[in-house]
C-alpha cells in the first residue's frame, strides 16, 4: 500500500490517499535528477487508473523538493492554458 500525494491546481492544497498501485519498471523519461515511470492504480479502471510517478536519483533528496517541483509544474500548466486562450482571441 502506497500513499498518493495529489495537488489540486485550483486550491493549491495537497491530499494524501492510500492506494494499491503497481509501478512499471521501464522508464518513460529520464532527466538529470529523476526518472519517470507509469504508475497503475489497481483499484481503478480506464484512463483514471494510469499516472506518472517520479523517482529521485539522489537518495538524500528532500521530499519537500518533490512537492515544490509539482507545484511549479502545475502553475506553469495553468499559465500555459491562459496564454493559449489569450493568443486565440
Amino acid at each position: 500500500m502506497r500513499t498518493a500525494h495529489r495537488l489540486s491546481d485550483l486550491a493549491s492544497t495537497h491530499c494524501n490517499t492510500p492506494q494499491q498501485t503497481a509501478t512499471h519498471r521501464n522508464t518513460l523519461q529520464q532527466g538529470a535528477m529523476r526518472t519517470a515511470h507509469r504508475l497503475y492504480d489497481l483499484a481503478a479502471t480506464g484512463p483514471d487508473s494510469v499516472f506518472v510517478v517520479k523517482f529521485s536519483k539522489d537518495p538524500k533528496e528532500s521530499p519537500q523538493r518533490f512537492f515544490d517541483d509539482v507545484e511549479m509544474q502545475m502553475e506553469v500548466s495553468v499559465l500555459q492554458g491562459v496564454a493559449v486562450c489569450c493568443s486565440v482571441l
